[in-house]
């Protein structure tokens, strides 16, 4: 009898074990798989929501620029775009050389010093440009000199500009003078610019066109014509400002041609050598003489 109860224990357990298998209930490891699947569901369907609206985003700011661009397609530009795109001294005659496109624009409607050389115990080289609508004469610059405390150490003036008539966005050469003054190495020059109006009649400054110049390592040649109705006196000055490939000043020169006149029409040659093995690649030059 005991036997035969064991044996319906052992079919009763079984049986219970064999339901419990097919009624699904799932084991603690399926409910780990089921809450990750889960969560990487809603993970997803969160990145997709951020990526639409970043998408929506983007469309809107493209939409943005492309209303910006057709804004500035129709308005005129500013007068600051105006003085970047005056033409550089080339269009002017009477300035010549290989770095005239190197040269600063300038403010829009000032004539200013636009680069300044390094003072040498003597002379400062500087260029003037103008940017106003007309053309001016006899340019003339005055500097006071003052130390990085803001004391007054020094003043000094310029010796001439070349060319004498600046045409609008063009320049013109020259340096000032310190009469030797010792000025600290953190100096800072205060110019005060001026000018008239363009010379004309007798006993004024004619300039010479420049036809051609070359540097030729130690020296530079070229050829200078006067194309003005009256001829020129001398003594014909030639200045040249040599400058680096990123627009520095080197060094300021100057010459005078062996011939002291020229009459209308006439072509003259010219040379402005060179000392101190100075690289005058990129130069500068202008030439004027007088009307007596």
């Amino acid at each position: 009898m005991k036997r035969l109860v064991s044996v319906f224990s052992i079919v009763a357990l079984v049986v219970s074990l064999v339901l419990a298998a097919s009624s699904g209930t799932p084991s603690s490891a399926q409910t780990g798989e089921q809450s990750t699947i889960e969560a990487q569901e809603t993970r997803i369907s969160e990145l997709e929501k951020t990526a639409a609206a970043r998408g929506q985003r983007m469309n809107a700011q493209r939409t943005e620029i492309a209303e910006f661009e057709a804004e500035l397609a129709g308005e005129s530009a500013p007068t600051e775009v105006a003085a970047e795109q005056v033409e550089t001294g080339s269009d002017s005659p009477y300035l010549g050389g290989t770095g005239l496109e190197l040269l600063p624009a300038g403010a829009a409607g000032e004539v200013e010093v636009v680069l300044q050389g390094v003072y040498d115990g003597s002379i400062l080289p500087i260029i003037v440009r103008n940017n106003s609508d007309e053309a001016i004469g006899r340019v003339a610059v005055a500097a006071a000199v003052r130390s990085a405390a803001g004391d007054l150490v020094g003043a000094g003036g310029d010796q001439g500009f070349n060319p004498s008539r600046v045409e609008p966005g063009s320049y013109a050469i020259g340096y000032l003078y310190f009469d030797g003054a010792t000025l600290p190495n953190d100096a800072t020059f205060d110019f005060d610019v001026s000018f008239e109006e363009p010379d004309g009649g007798s006993f004024s400054s004619i300039d010479m066109t420049m036809v051609e110049a070359t540097f030729l390592g130690d020296r530079i040649v070229g050829t200078l014509l006067n194309e003005h109705d009256e001829p020129m006196s001398g003594p014909i000055n030639i200045a040249v400002m040599c400058l680096t490939a990123d627009c520095a000043i080197l060094d300021h020169e100057s010459g005078y041609t062996d011939q002291d006149n020229a009459d209308p029409g006439q072509s003259i040659p010219f040379q402005v050598s060179f000392f101190g093995g100075i690289d005058c690649t990129y130069f500068v030059i202008a030439a004027s003489g007088y009307n007596f």
